[in-house]
């Protein structure tokens, strides 16, 4: 079996992590601590290497992701650093330039070293101070605590330093796109997104354990081809790969601490670092059909000779001698062309190279073997496309939404005919990026489309019938939250299609009661009508009747959670609602808003719920709220009023969800701003 479910892991706690402030000195601890500025922007510190140089460290992606096992030595760097980098002290904040980058790579570690453009003492001398390096690595169920500035998800005003804790997992080996990491600790800390790449993790000493790596705290979707993603890293196994989602991974680096002997960095002796001997690599693709070449073409200018191995994940090591083939010369054989197995899964090459007819110690030993992965697939994509269409007057409007690698392309076809189904291949084309017009005087008949993935497998493919009064194929959604289904008794509903203007609407519930419903609102593409409070639980039919023709759909009553109403009326961002006077959300324009920040002496927060339930329970946060009534208006909305604590103990931007007996809502966002001098205690590892 490919994926493997995860063991529990405590989720995420989003907000938990506390800015730092510094105006007393109270944090002088983490000055060496900043802003790094490079091939992407992350954190690094400054290292107490007890030498005259000057040397940060950071994640090697933050220099450059150009290849999987890209090693960098001694290259001109033009990035800056900002230490002392708190909200407070702005005016105190160091910024410095990069002389160059000693040390790079993505290659199993993900670590960066560069040399800094002043000196040691001169830093410390402008009350900069060093992080020293741990001497080994952490243990699994180590309380630990980061430092870092992220930045998505956090307010602009409140980007800079802030620190979280947590406990460290058992460490695992990492997949994530072309990178294979080693020895990654799991761990739940709170806030780590965009921006806290490089973040160091820290000891009950103050000691740095491990460099923030990468997590699945930001990834929007699971399953499917996204898992082992860009953004969605996976935990290899001995089967295939488990993914735990809300899950950071920090790689340890003891071992780096040898290439500082005389506190200047140097490979070699005590420094256990990939020196970066072999050969440059090109594929394989990421994802490829079974029994497709691994296509691998190989290149130096120093070393002439190779071998390799290749296995399904979990059934070998590179780092082990037994496997590996034959010698080859490179000139005779610049490419790896060997057939993938038919199976389904992940798969791995590694390459050792040398400049030797046969290995010995000068060549590239299997601890560092060039490491390369694919992945045979065969699923279709399973992901229900999103995708834009609208009655535009004289044309029809369509335009697929791409999700990469789950839907990477799309094929479309428009039939003129009823004969012309679907589920036929021809007269599929590709969509190239370009919104369709689709001209309505030529009396086109349906519009057909379906997703592929990144090997082409398709998707069931999708039908909007043209002309006349037609319903979206989503069919009846949860007015609340726009998804399909969430619908009962009382509640309201959303129909979405094209020449719905006029349209009226009769339902008949599972046991044959009619029920004529008078729309609330009614537009050429939108109808939002309430269910009727007497209907039966089950499947009913919905008929939808105006001027451009009658359709009929199905409709599923049961008990469905509460929805929140959103401000965007997309089911997502912030709710409808207040605090005190304030609105809980800040909109530039209809369906762009955000979070509005909320400040204390905090107010009761108010929210709208397609309906009320009994039992219902609301967390922000994943902290519970005191649910201090629900008053249901004329309308059948429920109206949720909820106590927030003054002690409190999460700030920034905080999901919000109601649970009941039906499960759970969509999720919405309200923020709460951080206060400058709150010193508030940390919440509790987990």
């Amino acid at each position: 079996m490919l994926a493997l479910a995860a063991a529990e892991i405590p989720a995420q706690i989003t907000g938990a992590s506390r800015l730092l402030l510094n105006g007393t000195g109270q944090n002088a601890a983490f000055t060496g601590i900043g802003r790094f500025r490079g091939g992407l922007t992350c954190t690094a510190f400054l290292l107490d290497t007890g030498g005259e140089a000057a040397y940060a460290m950071t994640a090697g992606h933050c220099i450059s992701t150009a290849s999987s096992n890209e090693v960098i030595r001694d290259q001109a760097s033009s990035a800056r650093i900002t230490f002392a980098f708190f909200r407070d002290t702005t005016n105190r904040a160091l910024t410095v330039a990069a002389r160059r980058t000693v040390y790079s790579t993505m290659k199993a570690r993900d670590v960066a070293i560069v040399e800094l453009d002043t000196t040691l003492p001169a830093l410390r001398a402008q009350g900069v101070t060093p992080l020293a390096l741990a001497a080994t690595d952490p243990v699994a169920g180590a309380e630990v605590r980061v430092v870092g500035a992220p930045t998505s998800g956090i307010p602009t005003e409140e980007q800079f330093l802030r620190q979280t804790r947590c406990v460290l997992r058992d460490p695992v080996d990492l997949l994530e796109f072309q990178w294979h990491f080693r020895h990654a600790y799991p761990n739940t800390c709170s806030d780590i997104r965009t921006g806290s790449s490089g973040s160091p993790v820290l000891d009950a000493g103050g000691r740095v354990v491990a460099l923030i790596n990468t997590t699945t705290a930001e990834a929007t979707h699971s399953g499917g081809d996204f898992p082992c993603y860009l953004g969605q890293p996976c935990e290899l196994t001995g089967d295939g790969y488990a993914y735990r989602q809300s899950t950071n991974y920090a790689l340890p680096v003891a071992a780096i601490r040898g290439c500082f002997a005389d506190g200047r960095f140097a490979l070699g002796g005590e420094c256990s670092l990939d020196d970066g001997r072999q050969m440059r690599t090109t594929g394989p693709n990421r994802y490829l059909r079974p029994g497709a070449a691994w296509n691998v073409a190989l290149s130096s200018e120093s070393l002439t000779h190779y071998r390799y191995k290749t296995f399904r994940q979990g059934q070998g090591d590179c780092r082990t001698a037994e496997g590996y083939g034959a010698v080859r010369e490179l000139a005779a054989a610049p490419r790896i062309p060997d057939a993938l197995p038919q199976e389904p899964g992940l798969y791995v090459m590694c390459v050792l190279a040398g400049s030797t007819a046969m290995p010995d110690e000068t060549w590239q030993q299997p601890e560092f073997a060039t490491l390369l992965h694919t992945r045979v697939d065969t699923s279709k994509p399973t992901l229900r496309a999103p995708y834009v269409f609208r009655d535009d007057g004289e044309f029809y409007f369509f335009e697929p939404i791409f999700v990469v690698p789950e839907l990477s392309g799309y094929r479309y076809k428009i039939a003129m005919t009823a004969a012309d189904g679907c589920d036929s291949n021809e007269g599929y084309r590709n969509y190239l990026r370009i919104p369709i017009r689709i001209d309505k005087r030529s009396d086109p008949y349906r519009l057909c489309f379906y997703g592929t993935d990144m090997v082409d497998n398709a998707s069931d493919p999708v039908e909007i019938r043209l002309g006349g009064l037609q319903l979206r194929p989503e069919g009846v959604l949860n007015a609340a939250s726009l998804q399909p289904g969430g619908l009962g008794a009382g509640l309201w509903a959303t129909v979405l299609g094209v020449n719905l203007d006029g349209a009226q609407l009769l339902f008949v519930d599972t046991l044959g009661a009619a029920y004529a419903v008078a729309p609330a609102f009614v537009s050429s593409s939108q109808i939002n009508f309430r269910i009727p409070e007497g209907a039966a639980a089950g499947t009913g039919r919905l008929r939808v009747t105006g001027p451009g023709g009658q359709v009929e759909t199905t409709m599923s009553i049961t008990m469905p959670p509460q929805a929140i109403f959103t401000a965007t009326g997309s089911g997502f961002g912030p709710p409808v609602g207040f605090a005190g006077g304030q609105a809980l959300a800040e909109c530039g324009s209809p369906g762009f808003c955000g979070p509005a920040a909320l400040q204390r002496p905090w107010a009761d927060l108010v929210i709208y719920t397609n309906g009320a339930r009994v039992g219902m329970t609301v967390t922000l946060g994943g902290e519970l709220l005191e649910l201090r009534g629900v008053r249901r208006l004329e309308n059948g909305i429920a109206e949720v009023t909820l106590r927030l604590p003054e002690e409190f103990p999460l700030r920034g931007v905080l999901p919000l969800v109601v649970r009941s007996a039906g499960g759970e809502s969509n999720t919405v966002y309200v923020r709460l701003a951080e206060e400058l001098g709150a010193g508030r205690p940390l919440p509790q590892p987990r």
